[in-house]
């Protein structure tokens, strides 16, 4: 359980190369973020940590299905937090040779 006077959330991200090494790593985000934010500030985060490492190809597997639905168009996007969100996940991705989003189940 959190302390009551911590702020911020808990973010885990794995990368796994093409050879099955994995990266792991923990970041912390020094507000407080609705689960949704939380899944898009993960993704993004996840993203540069990939792009530091000059991976061009990236398939990203999230369990979150209104990630992977306002990525792909089939969701509309409520609230500007979350438009905006999604316009950095675009920006992003666009800087990849590959990129696809693919939604898994939560368990």
């Amino acid at each position: 359980m959190e302390h009551p006077t911590q702020k911020g959330t808990k973010l885990a991200i794995m990368l796994k190369s093409p050879q099955g090494d994995i990266i792991p790593h923990a970041v912390s985000c020094e507000f407080n973020a609705t689960n949704n934010e939380a899944e898009y500030e993960a993704l993004i985060m996840g993203l540069q940590l990939a792009k530091d490492l000059q991976f061009r190809n990236i398939q990203v597997y999230v369990d979150s299905l209104l990630i992977t639905n306002h990525y792909n168009g089939s969701y509309a996007v409520k609230g500007e937090r979350l438009a905006l969100y999604l316009q950095v996940l675009k920006k992003i991705a666009a800087t990849f040779d590959f990129f696809e989003c693919n939604q898994v189940p939560r368990e």
